[in-house]
């Protein structure tokens, strides 16, 4: 594992949780000079990300995922880096939390990436609204759309645009009811209980970035 952070003290804390975890850390880096040797010498299987003195994090988290195999890639964000998770999950972060995380929420993150899925804190779901896109072809069901009907993939897409339920209505000349039936089946699905969820279990599984 390797820990890209501008404060020694959380790249500290950072490396304490990882190892507690039974993870090795390979290195720690202040600047990008410093993560891309690390990445070059190293070859972390995970590099976990705050801020760096430097560098704009999404164009990093690109180039760090450039080459075969990539790092995974799990984010800490601040109050105004909040705004950015859809820049970052485009460049393909695998997980992003607050740099304000428990050591339980980072521990969480860590197994879900680990695992093979996406994670994004709960309390950042609210920036994905009208910020994420598709990331497949939600109309041919494939994959994990085929879960969805037709309609309900639609729903999804409707939520990614930030669109309200009145707007979805009048776009498909359907009543308000309707909309909420279609989308209470779709949190059904996505075994959720509102919009925001449901947009982070959307990209926790791929179908939207």
């Amino acid at each position: 594992m390797l820990i890209v952070e501008e404060l020694a003290l959380l790249r500290e804390g950072v490396a304490a949780v990882l190892e507690r975890e039974g993870c090795v850390v390979v290195g720690r880096a202040q600047i990008t000079r410093e993560a891309h040797d690390a990445l070059a010498y190293d070859a972390p299987q995970l590099v976990v990300v705050g801020r760096l003195l430097d560098a704009h994090i999404a164009h990093l988290i690109t180039t760090m995922k450039t080459p075969f195999p990539a790092p995974l890639v799990i984010v800490l964000v601040d109050t105004a880096g909040a705004a950015m998770v859809p820049d970052l999950l485009a460049a393909g972060a695998d997980g992003v939390i607050r740099r304000s995380a428990s050591v339980e929420e980072l521990t969480t993150a860590l197994g879900v990436v680990l695992d093979g899925g996406r994670h994004i804190a709960p309390s950042l779901l609210p920036s994905l609204a009208g910020s994420v896109a598709p990331d497949i072809d939600l109309t041919t069901g494939s994959g994990e759309a085929a879960m969805l009907s037709v309609r309900e993939r639609e729903m999804l897409v409707f939520l990614a645009q930030g669109k309200t339920n009145r707007e979805i209505a009048d776009e498909l000349c359907i009543s308000v009811p309707t909309v909420k039936s279609h989308l209470a089946r779709v949190y059904n699905k996505l075994g959720v209980n509102c919009r925001a969820d449901a947009l982070g279990a959307a990209v926790n599984l791929g179908l939207l970035v």
